[in-house]
């Protein structure tokens, strides 16, 4: 929790680290999605944190294929987002990148797809539109009321109802 008041520019809470296994906080902090966020105060207080040069440069090393990985995602989710306006398409972002809003930047929270929540009525035209873009559809993955599309940077889950293969009035 320290880490994370620190990466969020909080004042930190006078913590002893001796003995911390850094390797298994870098472990959590990757598979938690906060490896990026915390990159910067692990190298700003390394003596602090007493982490040995081997951890950081890993550390290091995950952080900026994170923030690379992210920095791509982004681009190609604002080119999605702005296509859809485009066609009048009203696109309703949903779960993981959310989050990013809540991170002083939004490159230091990784997301695995973006999920969007679109009108069925719209199910044809997105089709179009992504395939235009250069996404596929991965027809195994699909449900009825979920279309999975990939491209060379970003996975979509296009969700025609808010719950799945549930049905019902959209409000």
């Amino acid at each position: 929790m320290n880490l994370m008041r620190e990466s969020m520019g909080m004042p930190g809470y006078i913590t002893d680290y001796a003995g911390c296994d850094w390797n298994r906080m870098l472990r959590l902090s990757f598979m938690n999605k906060e490896a990026v966020l915390f990159d910067n105060v692990i190298n700003d207080k390394a003596d602090v944190y007493a982490i040995d040069q081997d951890t950081r440069q890993k550390w290091d090393e995950l952080a900026y294929r994170d923030f690379f990985c992210t920095t791509l995602q982004l681009s190609a989710v604002a080119d999605v987002l702005n296509q859809f306006n485009e066609k009048g398409i009203t696109a309703i972002v949903l779960k993981g990148i959310v989050l990013s809003a809540l991170y002083p930047e939004a490159t230091m929270r990784p997301f695995n797809d973006l999920d969007i929540k679109l009108s069925p009525e719209d199910r044809d035209n997105v089709r179009q539109i992504l395939e235009q873009m250069g996404f596929e559809i991965q027809k195994e993955q699909c449900k009825n009321n979920v279309d999975i599309y990939r491209s060379s940077s970003l996975m979509i889950e296009a969700h025609f109802t808010l719950w799945e293969d549930y049905g019902g009035h959209n409000v």
